[in-house]
């Protein structure tokens, strides 16, 4: 263990946080944290708000664990932050205490040991820290993967994605629990019983038997917590789903637009102050209650909450919402001329009987952006000229109609004309910043632009066409109208179909042709070019034999064949194959540059890792997963072949058939022996046929890192090591299954 930093912050006195994003009772991992008493020094008369900075903070926060009051953390983004609530000012927990902090950390992977007031903090791949309260000092345990922390009095039991461990306070060391499986990921550790764990809610560990049973309990056992994030509770004659922090005299319910509490679980209480904004988050200690409310953060006192709080009456919040929502679909669907729709929108709005929930006053605020969805023709476009010169139609309509006819003359490519309702736009809201309008607006502009500059030099009709398409392209991927996911290339595609009809034996044909063909049958989503598309490749290659493109749809080919899949090996094999096949035949047809070629042979490699993994399984199994320093550590290495047809495979002759890689390698070497011996020989196999060899590893087994030679491995560090074994071509591993051991000094 090592002294990393000192702080300069006060003694630890008491935790107070949250492991997760709601308090729940139950059996999950105990953090140790409470979130009563009082948790600031000053006085809040009412309530008092701070501004949340997105880029700090989300929709949840945790109290410091380092500091009895005032504080809290925003944990999730990759720089934390602390805010002091005294004087609201934000900064960087690694400007406070240090380098340790300049990563994101999960409030679930923050612990409190109540023994000794020490607070542990997991950064999973990286280390667990810990902060030794006696000490104030900050201190590294070189342990990783830490997922779970349950102090007892004499140690302290941490669960990791490679088992179990047992932390002596006083010497600071740590040990494996022995017989327990290296590859059980411990969630969570509860204390059944002096001496028994419960490991995952399932499984029990007796600490001093070292005795692990695995499935002891099952779901319908009554110590089996039942977590939900949300729970359902009958509110006069609403059934409505809450976010519930259970405290020590109130429970407090609440979603993104209600906040009631109780006493009792029979009388329930509405806050009736709703304009705050959205409900994110609620947390509370014994006089206030915390919550961040859209992008700020709100302390109330309770006393200010009960004042303005009324007997919970039904809501109709459900019947009004779903009223809406046929509004909405009704709206959306555009059965009405544009002058009936925008009427109808204005009676909702004036009649108001939204205006009671924040949520759905919101919703009906944006129904006038519905319009800028509207397809106007040459039948209707008369409609949308009528309003966006009517002044008494209120602005937002009026926005938004402008908004669509953009976006109509836009997607049309008729740039000249979509520029002019831009402008128009800025003059009706110049301080109005849409998103998509502000890109849309520049994406035209310089599509303008390019497009002129074309028209002004000297160019043949066919290279016009070419590069007006080009142009186009640059725009549908620029602006937000031509879709997200998916790209609507209709204006470029006229464009190229237009210049192949006309010009056929341009030299901008095969690239014409091929954008064409991309564009119809390369689904990146999918993995490329699906096999029913390879004959239109061919035709591209017999019709543009010296087409710049034909190297890179070969590899397409290839791909499309290799990737194929099938629930038959045997048919997978083949599929591989004939991708293997494209891509011989292309080094050998084609000249290839030094890219082309480093790319055909990447692929190659991939591609006969794939075969040789798909008709092979290696597995590799340690004779026990806890061992001493010294001890032989034995290994059981089996190779099957998994097709129906007789499989070759090249191992070694002599002694041991594989080869071992041994991680992390920088804390084992391996002493090659003077007789090298690395023979190899073919062996059939045929389905389901195995080959079996037990191994020593610390007295004769081969390198990966060495080629292959006979030697044997020395490993003397404490830890989990990773072993993986190969075949003689390296493309058949059991990495996918690598064998954990546990290596340990003999107790003394």
């Amino acid at each position: 263990m090592n002294t990393l930093i000192r702080p300069k912050i006060y003694r630890l006195i008491k935790l107070f946080t949250f492991g997760s994003l709601f308090y729940f009772s139950s059996c999950n991992t105990n953090h140790g944290f409470l979130s009563q008493d009082v948790l600031l020094s000053f006085v809040v008369d009412s309530f008092k708000t701070y501004d949340l900075d997105n880029k700090i903070v989300n929709d949840h926060f945790i109290f410091s664990p380092l500091s009895k009051v005032d504080k809290i953390w925003a944990t999730n983004k990759s720089d934390p932050h602390e805010l002091d609530l005294l004087t609201g000012k934000w900064t960087s927990l690694q400007d406070i205490y240090g380098m340790e902090f300049r990563k994101v950390i999960r409030p679930e992977s923050i612990w409190k040991d109540n023994f000794t007031n020490d607070v542990y903090f997991s950064y999973f791949q990286d280390k667990l820290i810990r902060y030794n309260s006696e000490r104030d000092t900050f201190e590294s345990i070189n342990l990783k993967t830490v997922t779970a922390l349950l102090p007892l009095k004499d140690l302290i039991v941490i669960g990791t994605a490679d088992g179990l461990y047992f932390l002596n306070r006083s010497t600071n060391t740590f040990q494996v629990a022995r017989n327990l499986p290296l590859d059980l990921w411990v969630n969570s550790i509860e204390e059944l019983k002096t001496g028994t764990l419960v490991i995952n809610n399932r499984n029990t560990y007796d600490i001093h038997l070292e005795k692990f049973s695995s499935n002891f309990l099952d779901e319908s056992n009554e110590y089996m917590p039942k977590l939900n994030d949300r729970i359902s509770v009958q509110l006069g004659t609403s059934t409505i789903n809450f976010k519930v922090i259970k405290g020590k005299h109130q429970t407090w319910y609440y979603n993104e637009y209600e906040l009631h509490y109780t006493t009792d679980n029979k009388n329930f209480f509405t806050f009736n102050k709703t304009g705050f904004g959205e409900f994110k988050y609620v947390t509370e200690d014994d006089q206030h209650l915390y919550i961040i409310v859209s992008d700020k953060l709100v302390v109330f006192k309770k006393e200010y909450i009960f004042k303005n709080s009324g007997k919970y009456k039904n809501s109709n919040f459900y019947e009004l919402s779903t009223d809406l929502i046929q509004t909405e679909n009704l709206l959306n669907e555009n059965p009405f001329p544009l002058s009936q729709y925008i009427k109808k929108i204005i009676e909702i709005q004036e009649d108001g009987k939204y205006n009671k929930f924040s949520d759905l006053k919101t919703r009906v605020s944006l129904l006038p952006s519905g319009i800028a969805n509207f397809n106007f023709d040459n039948t209707t476009l008369f409609q949308a000229i009528d309003v966006i010169n009517d002044n008494d139609i209120p602005v937002d309509f009026r926005y938004y109609t402008l908004a669509a006819l953009c976006k109509k003359y836009t997607t049309e490519g008729n740039l000249v004309q979509a520029l002019k309702y831009f402008d128009r736009i800025k003059l009706l809201t110049p301080y109005e910043k849409d998103r998509c309008i502000e890109s849309s607006f520049l994406c035209v502009k310089k599509s303008i632009r390019a497009l002129d500059s074309l028209k002004s030099i000297i160019l043949s009709k066919d290279e016009l066409l070419f590069k007006e398409a080009i142009v186009l392209s640059h725009l549908i991927q620029c602006s937000c109208w031509f879709g997200e996911s998916y790209y609507h290339y209709d204006l470029v595609e006229n464009k190229y179909n237009r210049l192949l009809s006309t010009f056929p034996n341009s030299e901008f044909a095969d690239d014409a042709a091929y954008w064409l063909l991309d564009n119809r049958y390369f689904f990146a989503e999918d993995g490329g070019y699906d096999t029913d598309s390879i004959p239109e490749i061919r035709k591209f290659i017999k019709r543009y034999p010296n087409s710049n493109n034909i190297i890179d749809l070969l590899l397409n080919i290839s791909s499309s064949y290799a990737e194929k899949y099938s629930d038959n090996i045997d048919e997978l094999i083949r599929n591989i194959d004939l991708g293997i096949a494209e891509l011989e035949n292309l080094k050998k047809k084609y000249p290839l540059d030094s890219r082309q070629s480093a790319n055909v042979n990447d692929m190659l490699g991939r591609f006969l890792y794939d075969k040789y993994n798909h008709i092979f399984d290696l597995s590799i199994v340690p004779n026990k997963t806890n061992y001493y320093f010294g001890e032989d550590i034995i290994i059981d290495v089996t190779l099957k072949n998994k097709s129906s047809q007789p499989r070759l495979i090249s191992l070694y002759a002599n002694h041991s058939f594989f080869k071992f890689d041994v991680d992390p390698n920088v804390h084992s070497t391996f002493e090659p022996f003077a007789n090298v011996d690395t023979i190899k020989r073919e062996y059939l196999l045929a389905y389901g046929q195995p080959i079996k060899q037990t191994i020593v590893l610390n007295k004769k087994a081969r390198s990966l890192e060495d080629g292959g030679k006979l030697g044997r491995y020395v490993i003397n560090t404490t830890g989990v090591h990773y072993i993986n074994a190969f075949a003689a071509n390296n493309y058949v591993s059991s990495s996918a299954r690598p064998a954990k051991i546990y290596l340990e000094s003999r107790k003394k």
